[in-house]
C-alpha cells in the first residue's frame, strides 16, 4: 500500500467544512426552518410598516414645560417641627390644608400613613426650629411613596415628567420666593413686588415613539430570540450527537485535532447566521412601498449587521459550552431550552431603568440577558431618531443610561472568548463517552512537570522501608505459543499493556505481535477487556503500564503518528448519517493524504466492492444493516492505511452480509496488518491466520 502525505492543517479544515455544508442537504427540516426564521420572520416585520398607523414618521410630542408644574402646589402641606416663625412661612405658600408636627419622626409617620390616592403631600423639614428669621433658609422635602416614580432619574428616557407633577419644585421654588422677598425688604432693597425670572427647561432630545414603537421593538427582540434559541439547540445536538456516536474520536485518529474540528463548527454556524443576518439587515432597512420607513428608520445598516454578528459569535460560544457541558444527546433539546431561558432570568429580576454600570455588566455575562440590555439602548436611540452609529456606539442613549451599547458589546465578547476558554478545558477533562479524560489539574502538571520528582518519592520509600509488591505474572504454557513467523514484519507490537479503571483490572500484562499479511483475532467472552485493548491500541485512553508499536512508532510517545497509520471499525457505525457512500469514502480517503484521481479510483474500487453503485448517493441512515457496516470498514481501510482494527465487525449481521464481510477483509489484508475481535467461533475460524484466547496465541 502506498504511503501518503498527511493534508495540511487548511486542507483538514477545508474537508471538513465540506462534510458540513455537504450533510445541510439531508437536514431538510433544519434550512427549511432557518429559512422562516431568516427571510419569512423579517419580512413580516417590514410589512408591519404596510398598517396605516406604522407607515409614517412617528411625530414628535411637544417637550412638556416644566414651568407648567411650577405653581401647582400640592394638596396637603406637611412640616416640622411647629413654631411661629415656621408656622408664618408656610402660611405664605397660600395652601388651605396645611399640618404642623413637633419633630421629623413625626413627619415622617404621617407621610407614611397618608393614603389620598387622587391628592399629593409634600413634607417640609426645617432645620431649626426658628424663633427669627434667619439669614439661610435651610429644609428638606418629603414626599410619600408614590407608585412608578423614580426620584433619582429627573427624567425618564421617554420624557417624561412625572416627578414633576408631585408639587416637589413648586413648593421649592415658592419657599425661596418667600424667603428672597423677606431678605430684599428687610434690607430695604425692593420697591414694589419683585418679578422673578421665568425659568426654562434645559433642552433636551426629540423622542420619536409612538404607542407602537415599544411593540414593534418587542416583535425583533422576540423574532431574535427565538433564532438564537433554535440554531444553538441544533448545533449543541449536533456537536454531542458526533461525541457520542465515536465520529469526534475517529477524526481525531486520522489527524484531525479537536481545534480544527471546533473550528469547522464555527465557520460554518458563523456563514449560516452572516448570510441570515445580512437578509434580517435588508428586510429591517428596506422601505416598502406605500410606506415613508423601514422598519429600524434610524440605525445605520453596517451597525445592525455588526451586533447581529457580534451576537451570533456569542451564540456559537455558548453553544460550544453547553456541548462540553451534556455529553448526551438524551433529552438536550429540552435541557439546552431551560439554560437559555435561566440566561433571561437575571434581567428580569434585576433591570430597572436607571440600573447602575456594574450591574448592566453583571447582566451582559448571560447571553440573553445582555441581548436584552443591548436591545433597550439600540431602542432608545431608535426613539431620540438618531439611531446606533458608529458615532455613538460608545455613548449613552439617554442621561439616565449608565452603560452605552459599545461597552455592553465588549463584555459581551469577553465574556464568549471566556465561555471558549471553558469549553476547551471542559473537553479536556470531560471528553464524553469516548476519549483520554485528563485531570482537573493538567494545566499546572503541563507547566510543572512531576517527573522531577521521582528521585524524591523513591527516596522516601526507600527511607520508610515502603516496597511494591511484584504482581503475581501467569505464565503461559510455551508449546501452546506459535513462534513468529520469520518472513513477515510485524505491524503491531504490544509489550505488557494494562489498564485499570480504579481497582479493577481490565487488561493484564498483554503482550504478542501481529504481522503485515495475516489476520490476528483476538477472541473472548462479553466483558474479557477487547475493547479497551482496541482503545489503546487507537489512543483513546491511556494504558496504565506497557506500551504498543504501531507500524514502529510508540503509542505512548509518538502516538499522532502511530494513529496515522490505523483504520478503526469499532463496534458501533461511525458513520454520518446525512452523508452518502460515495462522501464518506471521499472524504476518510483525502483526510488520509489521497489527491487528484486516486480518490476517483478508490471510490470506484470500494464502490464496486460493497456493490453500491446503484445506492451511491443514498444517504448511509437509509442503508441496510449490513451495508452500513461493510461501509464502515471501507471507511477503515480506504487511504491505504497500514493497520486495520476491527471491533467485533460481525455483530448483528445476517449470514449473508457476514460472508460480503468476511470476503471484505481477507482482500484487504495483503499488505495491512488486521486485528479483529470476536466472541463468534466461526468468525476466527473463517478470517484468522492467528488468533488470541485468554493471551495464548494459537494457530
Amino acid at each position: 500500500m502506498a504511503d501518503h502525505k498527511a493534508p495540511s492543517w487548511i486542507m483538514k479544515l477545508l474537508l471538513l467544512l465540506w462534510k458540513n455544508f455537504l450533510m445541510l442537504k439531508g437536514r431538510k427540516c433544519y434550512v427549511i426552518t432557518l429559512f422562516i426564521f431568516f427571510a419569512l420572520l423579517p419580512l413580516l416585520c417590514m410589512c408591519f410598516r404596510l398598517i396605516s398607523v406604522l407607515r409614517t414618521k412617528p411625530k414628535i410630542p411637544d417637550p412638556i414645560p416644566t414651568a407648567a408644574f411650577l405653581y401647582n402646589l400640592p394638596s396637603y402641606i406637611y412640616f416640622a417641627p411647629q413654631t411661629k416663625l415656621i408656622e408664618s412661612i408656610v402660611a405664605e405658600l397660600n395652601v388651605k390644608k396645611t399640618t404642623g408636627f413637633e419633630s421629623s419622626h413625626k413627619l415622617n409617620e404621617a407621610l407614611v400613613s397618608f393614603s389620598q390616592e387622587e391628592s399629593f403631600v409634600i413634607g417640609i423639614e426645617f432645620s431649626d426650629p426658628w424663633t427669627e428669621w434667619p439669614d439661610k433658609l435651610s429644609f428638606t422635602l418629603h414626599s410619600a411613596a408614590i407608585p412608578d416614580i423614580n426620584v433619582n432619574i429627573m427624567y425618564q428616557a421617554v420624557g417624561s415628567y412625572k416627578f414633576y407633577k408631585t408639587g416637589f419644585l413648586a413648593v421649592q421654588q415658592a419657599l425661596s420666593q418667600v424667603h428672597i422677598k423677606h431678605k430684599c425688604k428687610e434690607f430695604n432693597k425692593t420697591q414694589g413686588d419683585i418679578k422673578f425670572p421665568p425659568i426654562k427647561d434645559l433642552p433636551s432630545p426629540p423622542i420619536f415613539m409612538n404607542s407602537h414603537s415599544g411593540t414593534l421593538q418587542g416583535v425583533a427582540g422576540m423574532m431574535i430570540i427565538i433564532i438564537f434559541i433554535f440554531v444553538v439547540i441544533r448545533l449543541t445536538t449536533s456537536i454531542v450527537e458526533e461525541k457520542e456516536l465515536q465520529l469526534k474520536v475517529t477524526l481525531n485518529l486520522m489527524g484531525v485535532g479537536s481545534c480544527l474540528q471546533w473550528a469547522a463548527w464555527y465557520i460554518e454556524t458563523f456563514i449560516i447566521f452572516l448570510i441570515g443576518s445580512s437578509i434580517i439587515t435588508l428586510f429591517w432597512k428596506l422601505v416598502p412601498p406605500n410606506s415613508e420607513i423601514s422598519f429600524m428608520p434610524f440605525t445605520h445598516w453596517s451597525m445592525a449587521l455588526f451586533v447581529l454578528l457580534v451576537l451570533s459569535h456569542c451564540a456559537i460560544c455558548f453553544s460550544f459550552l453547553m456541548s462540553s457541558l451534556i455529553s448526551r444527546t438524551y433529552r438536550i433539546s429540552l435541557l439546552t431550552f431551560l439554560i437559555l431561558i435561566a440566561t433571561l432570568i437575571p434581567f428580569w429580576a434585576l433591570h430597572s431603568d436607571g440600573c447602575s454600570a456594574g450591574l448592566n455588566v453583571f447582566l451582559s455575562f448571560f447571553l440573553l440577558s445582555g441581548l436584552h440590555v443591548l436591545a433597550n439602548s439600540i431602542g432608545m436611540w431608535e426613539d431620540y431618531g438618531e439611531g446606533l452609529q458608529w458615532g455613538n456606539l460608545f455613548e449613552t442613549s439617554w442621561p439616565g443610561g449608565s452603560l452605552s451599547a459599545g461597552y455592553i458589546l465588549l463584555v459581551m465578547i469577553l465574556v464568549s472568548f471566556l465561555s471558549l476558554l471553558l469549553c476547551l478545558y471542559l473537553e479536556q477533562i470531560r471528553p464524553g463517552p469516548y476519549g483520554d479524560s485528563r485531570p482537573w489539574h493538567f494545566p499546572c502538571t503541563h507547566c510543572c512537570s512531576t517527573e522531577s520528582l521521582v528521585p524524591y518519592s523513591r527516596l522516601f520509600n526507600r527511607l520508610f522501608g515502603i516496597y511494591r509488591a511484584a504482581p503475581d505474572e501467569e505464565r503461559p504454557d510455551p508449546q501452546l505459543i506459535e513462534p513468529d513467523p520469520v518472513d513477515k514484519i510485524a505491524g503491531v507490537q504490544i509489550r505488557g499493556l494494562c489498564k485499570t479503571f480504579g481497582k479493577m483490572e481490565v487488561v493484564k500484562n498483554v503482550s504478542f505481535d501481529m504481522f503485515e499479511g495475516q489476520v490476528t483475532v483476538l477472541m473472548g467472552h462479553n466483558g474479557a477487556g477487547k475493547t479497551t485493548l482496541i482503545s489503546m491500541l487507537a489512543g483513546f485512553i491511556s494504558p496504565t503500564s506497557g506500551t504498543a508499536l504501531i507500524n514502529g512508532f510508540d503509542i505512548r510517545q509518538e502516538r499522532r503518528q502511530a494513529q496515522r497509520c490505523i483504520g478503526l471499525c469499532p463496534q458501533q457505525n461511525v458513520l454520518f448519517k446525512h452523508l452518502s457512500s460515495v462522501s464518506h469514502i471521499k472524504l476518510f480517503s483525502r483526510l488520509r493524504g489521497v489527491r487528484g484521481a486516486e480518490v476517483k479510483a478508490e471510490v470506484q474500487n470500494y464502490l464496486k466492492k460493497l456493490n453500491l453503485q446503484e445506492k451511491k448517493r443514498l444517504a448511509a441512515r437509509n442503508l441496510s444493516g449490513g451495508t452500513q457496516r461493510r461501509l464502515s470498514v471501507a471507511c477503515a481501510l480506504c487511504g491505504g492505511v497500514k493497520v486495520l482494527i476491527c471491533d467485533e465487525p460481525s455483530s448483528g449481521l445476517d449470514p449473508s452480509a457476514r460472508r460480503e464481510l468476511w470476503r471484505l477483509i481477507l482482500e484487504a489484508k495483503e499488505g495491512c496488518t488486521v486485528l479483529l475481535t470476536t466472541h463468534q467461533l466461526d468468525d476466527g475460524e473463517v478470517l484468522s491466520d492467528r488468533r488470541s484466547e485468554d493471551r495464548r496465541l494459537l494457530r
